[in-house]
């Protein structure tokens, strides 16, 4: 059973387990998951950042330790890396704009997307961005289906060992569809998934 799961921020997998991020009224909370759905351990991001009113956006995997996206409170935005055993923050990466959401790990590439909340750049703009995880110089960008200063809303990202993925609104369109990128060219530009 579980219905105790609410809101989701984002989920990793570490090979053996999931890494939950819980959204709450006032803040996110990290929890590992068994893929029987039973928590095994939890991380109040409060622990982490002692504050009690962090917003997460995403979460990702590394092989070992876990990074997370914060774009709230704008003082606190970057990437930061987890490591989970010792239960404290171990790197940070500042990024571009003030709305870090999904984040996804290819290699040694941590990718990220931003929302710029239709606000001519003065919050960033609606832009994945690519970073080497290990000397944090950022690789490349570019910006999501929709022209500049309209509302993308991206939220989720993953990697699938070929292609990117990417969770926005459709182009001309409220809800939210599937972006599949071939990162070496070409591709699908939307996949629509009926929801039933």
């Amino acid at each position: 059973d579980l219905s105790w799961i609410r809101e989701s921020q984002g989920l990793a997998f570490d090979g053996t387990d999931f890494w939950y991020v819980e959204r709450k009224t006032a803040r996110c909370d990290l929890y590992k998951v068994s893929n029987t759905g039973i928590v095994i351990d939890s991380i109040p991001t409060a622990e982490l950042f002692g504050s009690t009113s962090i917003y997460l956006g995403g979460a990702a995997w590394d092989g070992d330790g876990l990074w997370i996206s914060v774009y709230n409170p704008d003082t606190r935005v970057a990437l930061y890396k987890v490591n989970v055993a010792a239960r404290a923050i171990v790197d940070t990466i500042f990024v571009n704009g003030l709305q870090p959401t999904g984040i996804t790990i290819k290699g040694d590439t941590l990718l990220y997307v931003n929302d710029g909340f239709s606000s001519n750049g003065s919050q960033g703009y609606d832009s994945v961005y690519a970073v080497n995880r290990i000397s944090n110089a950022k690789l490349f960008s570019f910006g999501l289906p929709h022209p500049l200063n309209l509302q993308n809303s991206p939220r989720g990202l993953a990697w699938d060992g070929t292609y990117f993925w990417l969770i926005a609104e459709p182009v001309g369109g409220t809800g939210r569809q599937l972006f599949k990128y071939d990162l070496s060219g070409g591709g699908t530009p939307a996949i629509t998934i009926p929801v039933s």
